[in-house]
């Protein structure tokens, strides 16, 4: 997010500490709005919205009631559980239907948009600051085949080292699932390094 860059690295910076900030290839591109905190605009920041959601996800349709925030906030829930597993085009399909359900348009919030390219080649400039990468489309890479994570995975790398002027050789799984197969697309990619998130402590039974 921007406030990364307005205001993390600042802090970083005044006690010394190195980073390594991990960056989705797409949010470079232009306006854009993570998927989730259209959810969140749509649903929970729209002043008004209809009294009920009628939204196909996929294949299979959402249909429930949005009259109160209670209502809306089970709403939201639901979408979010339907969404985290879809690929990119199917889920920015049903972002757009809900957004015109709510009347609200498909319009970047300021105070939590991600880093623009020149923001992030600005950070990379910086003392102790390492550029890793976030996939290009934050997707379920497990839930793609093997050709499909690499593309994701090697577009994503060349974007970014493309933009910073450097290698790009970290990753940082989106939602932190992972499996073999993506290990394995993450080498092939060009990896050297890649992180995940799990409640436990580090042993050396990890890779």
């Amino acid at each position: 997010y921007a406030d990364a860059w307005s205001h993390v690295v600042p802090v970083l910076a005044s006690c010394g500490f190195p980073a390594t900030f991990f960056i989705v290839g797409a949010a470079l591109d232009g306006a854009y709005e993570f998927w989730w905190d259209a959810v969140d605009r749509v649903l929970l920041s729209s002043p008004a919205v209809p009294a009920r959601l009628e939204l196909q996800l996929a294949g299979d349709l959402l249909d429930v009631p949005t009259a109160t925030r209670a209502q809306r906030l089970a709403a939201r829930a639901a979408i979010v559980e339907r969404l985290y597993p879809l690929e990119h085009e199917p889920r920015a399909t049903a972002i757009r239907a809900l957004a015109r359900w709510g009347g609200a348009g498909l319009a970047e919030d300021p105070a939590r948009r991600p880093m623009t390219a020149g923001e992030v080649a600005r950070l990379a400039a910086r003392p102790g600051v390492t550029i890793g990468a976030h996939s290009q489309h934050h997707e379920q890479l497990p839930r793609l085949t093997h050709a499909a994570k690499l593309a994701d995975l090697r577009t994503c790398r060349s974007r970014l080292e493309s933009l910073v002027g450097r290698p790009v050789t970290s990753l940082s799984y989106p939602y932190g699932f992972t499996d073999d197969d993506t290990v394995e697309a993450a080498r092939d990619a060009g990896f050297a390094l890649a992180v995940t998130t799990e409640a436990r402590g580090l042993t050396h039974d990890f890779d």
